[in-house]
């Protein structure tokens, strides 16, 4: 209506200014206009600090919120878009009165894979005790939808801190991390698979462990054979005689199990006559 718009309206562009502002602390970052907006505020890019000059690197999403909103909810359409994107999503909390800001990873809310799930519900809000352990070991799942918490924050810092060098460094080396972490877990998505990241507020995540879901379809089979194989010509070149029949003997561990395709044919014969002319030249 002329003349007038909603206080939360009001906020949330505050929010999202400040936000967006805040992130450039240790990053380039193109605003996506409300008119283009379809769930991305903006895309960013990490800058490396090198003497004079600041090096663009790895890009990544982000959301940007208001502090007052606690959960995102992410179902069918929208859960199928989360699982799609193939830069990692962030979402950056912002605090108005205090003009701080929080970075939470959505790791968690895509890191299981389960076809009968259709939607998640990721809660911003921390559980007592939660140092970045991941301590949901057995889903939360209602109506087939997942709820789970984030997390602490990635980064926490207000707009003193981003005067700093010191904490601009660190949140381009814990940030840096994180998306190296997450770009491995979207490659591994199609497989079921996942690393899973230990973290505490500010500083670099570690992997504790890995997740195994659910069996590999067919298509799933032969891209991994395609993958291996090609991989496995490259070593072949390169390796002693001893590395070579090690290679071989994985490559027969994969046919046991219902990996083959041409790459990995290609790969064996390759090994198998890397091996006997590196075993004619040394008698």
């Amino acid at each position: 209506m002329v003349g007038r718009r909603g206080k939360n309206l009001r906020e949330g562009d505050l929010a999202e200014g400040i936000g967006i502002e805040l992130l450039r602390t240790f990053s380039a970052v193109a605003p996506v206009p409300r008119t283009e907006d379809t769930g991305i505020d903006a895309i960013c890019t990490l800058l490396r600090p090198e003497g004079r000059f600041l090096v663009a690197e790895d890009s990544f999403l982000g959301q940007i919120k208001s502090a007052s909103v606690r959960k995102l909810e992410f179902e069918t359409e929208s859960y199928a878009w989360l699982l799609r994107l193939n830069l990692p999503l962030y979402i950056a909390s912002v605090e108005l009165k205090s003009a701080t800001i929080e970075l939470f990873t959505m790791q968690r809310a895509v890191d299981r894979i389960d076809d009968g799930w259709h939607g998640v519900v990721a809660y911003l809000d921390a559980v007592e005790g939660d140092d970045g352990e991941d301590y949901d070991h057995g889903p939360i799942v209602r109506d087939g939808v997942h709820h789970v918490c984030l997390g602490p924050p990635i980064l926490r810092w207000s707009a003193m801190d981003a005067a700093s060098n010191e904490f601009r460094k660190n949140a381009y080396d814990v940030t840096k991390r994180w998306i190296e972490l997450e770009a491995m877990n979207i490659a591994l998505r199609p497989y079921r698979c996942c690393n899973v990241p230990r973290w505490s507020t500010n500083g670099r995540p570690e992997v504790t462990y890995s997740r195994y879901g659910a069996q590999l379809d067919s298509p799933l089979v032969e891209d991994f054979g395609k993958r291996v194989g090609a991989v496995f010509m490259k070593l072949a070149n390169d390796s002693s005689p001893s590395d070579s029949a090690a290679l071989l003997a994985t490559i027969q561990i994969l046919r046991r199990n219902g990996f083959g395709g041409r790459e990995i044919q290609i790969a064996e014969l390759v090994l198998q006559r890397t091996v006997g002319n590196r075993e004619l030249v040394s008698e």
